[in-house]
Formats: structure tokens, sequence, C-alpha cells
């Protein structure tokens, strides 16, 4: 479901943004784990504050371009400086790019940095990463070198690790999980 004062939901959906996947978890935990186990693990930025949006009513890539929009918008309205976008939406129409670009306009004009995953497919930048106003992110493999997964061609900004990361796991834990540009971009927004 989308946030808001009227979100946008499909009946029998979850609104409370609980992770279900472990995706949002672990990307969160780049950016932000604030607890070292006896691994050592911490977030780039421990002391950075999570504000959790869910987009995905459960299954990946089950979202809208209606609840991306509004999650923007969402946390525009409260005060969010960085966006982080571990998502790509490579089959949006142009109603739904329009949406989803207008709402990344108005919180770039707010001062609001938006961080987005590059895409995992050879080839072009996936929207929304190959907007004007987002930085796109691309993965880097374990040799240190664009990674063969990773999008590339367009406007990537940067590109940070992708794989081999150890972040905080649903349910509770450290580990690893696949390897994907959603794993890169909250490198990028834990800088910021």
């Amino acid at each position: 479901c989308s946030p808001g004062p009227n979100p946008v939901c499909r009946p029998g959906t979850d609104t409370r943004p609980i992770d279900k996947l472990g995706h949002g978890t672990y990307v969160a935990g780049i950016i932000a784990a604030s607890s070292a186990d006896v691994r050592g693990h911490r977030g780039l930025a421990p002391g950075a504050r999570i504000l959790p949006i869910k987009v995905n009513p459960g299954m990946m890539d089950d979202f809208s371009a209606q609840a991306v929009a509004s999650a923007i918008v969402y946390a525009r309205d409260r005060g969010a400086q960085v966006v982080n976008l571990s998502l790509n939406l490579p089959q949006a129409t142009a109603e739904e790019r329009g949406l989803i670009e207008k709402s990344l306009h108005e919180a770039a004009n707010a001062g609001v940095l938006i961080v987005v995953s590059a895409g995992n497919q050879v080839g072009d930048v996936v929207f929304p990463a190959d907007h004007d106003d987002v930085i796109a992110v691309a993965g880097i493999g374990r040799k240190l070198s664009l990674d063969t997964y990773s999008s590339r061609r367009g406007p990537v900004v940067v590109a940070a690790p992708m794989e081999d990361i150890d972040s905080s796991l649903l349910g509770g834990g450290i580990g690893k999980r696949g390897r994907g540009t959603s794993f890169a971009a909250p490198f990028v927004s834990a800088t910021l």
C-alpha cells in the first residue's frame, strides 16, 4: 500500500510497514544497523534515522507506480533528506512514468536527494534510475569493476558494492543475500 492519508491499497493488503521479504530490512541494515554483533557489523551510518515506507504488499516487484510516487511524496512531506529507492519499474507506462517523475521532481526541488538502484540487467539503466533528478547507482562486483549483472548504459552517477555484503536479515541476525544494485544504492544513501 502507498502511505498517506488516502492509502492506495488492494483488498487484503497489509498497510503496516512490515517487511515480509527481507529486502527492505537488508537495505536498511546497510545504511543504519546500529548494534554490532560478534562479527562487528554496523551500517555505514548507524546514527541515521530510517522512515520505513512499504510499497510492496508482499511479492518482489509487486508494487505500483502509484505506491512508489506516494511513498516519495510521503517521505518528502515528513522531512526526509535522502530517499533510497532500491527498486525499478522497467515496464512502466508513460502515465506511470509521469506520475513518478512528478514526485521525483517535486522532492528534488524540495532539497531531497534521491538515490536509485540502476537495475539488474545488462544494458540500459532502468526507470526510475534514468531520471535526471536522481543519483543512479550501478554495482561493483568482487573484482572491483562494474558487475556484469548491473545495468550500466545511461545516466549512472556512481557505483558501489552489490554482492557479498553483510547486513541485517529478516527475523534477526546478520548475513548475506544475493547480489543486485538494490544493495549498491544504500551505500550511496548512507554517505549523503
